[in-house]
C-alpha cells in the first residue's frame, strides 16, 4: 500500500521481557506499521484498521483489540477516532494504550498468510 514502508508482527502490552508465542503471558499479538507520513496519514491508518479489523468483543489478552500509540498526538487522534466509531457501533471493545515496548515475533509469524501458501 502506498505510504506503508513495512509491517511486522510482534507482542506488546505486557510486562514479561522478550515474550515468545509459547510464553507471551500478558502480551497481545500486534502488528506494527511503519509509514511515510508524506504518503499516508495516521488518520488513514486508523480508518484502515477499522475497516479490516474486528473491533468487537475482547476474546482474551492475546487476541484483544487495541490501538497502541506513540506519543500524545497519536493517542489523542486514536481516542477521538475510537469515540466516533463507538457512536455508530456500541459493541466496539477496542482500547487505546501507550506502546511501552514492542517485541518482534518469531520469524515464522512474519507474513504468515503469504508464506503458508
Amino acid at each position: 500500500m502506498k505510504g506503508v514502508v513495512f509491517t511486522r508482527v510482534g507482542y506488546a502490552g505486557g510486562k514479561k521481557k522478550f515474550p515468545t508465542y509459547r510464553s507471551m503471558k500478558d502480551h497481545t499479538e500486534v502488528v506494527q506499521v511503519k509509514y511515510d507520513n508524506k504518503n499516508m496519514t495516521y488518520a488513514k491508518l486508523l480508518q484502515l484498521f477499522a475497516k479490516h479489523h474486528n473491533m468487537g468483543r475482547i476474546k482474551s489478552t492475546q487476541y484483544r483489540s487495541v490501538i497502541l500509540t506513540y506519543g500524545d498526538d497519536q493517542k489523542k487522534a486514536a481516542l477521538e477516532f475510537l469515540a466516533n466509531v463507538k457512536k455508530s457501533n456500541k459493541s466496539v471493545g477496542t482500547s487505546v494504550e501507550d506502546l511501552n515496548e514492542f517485541y518482534y515475533a518469531e520469524e515464522y509469524h512474519q507474513k504468515y498468510f503469504i508464506n503458508k501458501r
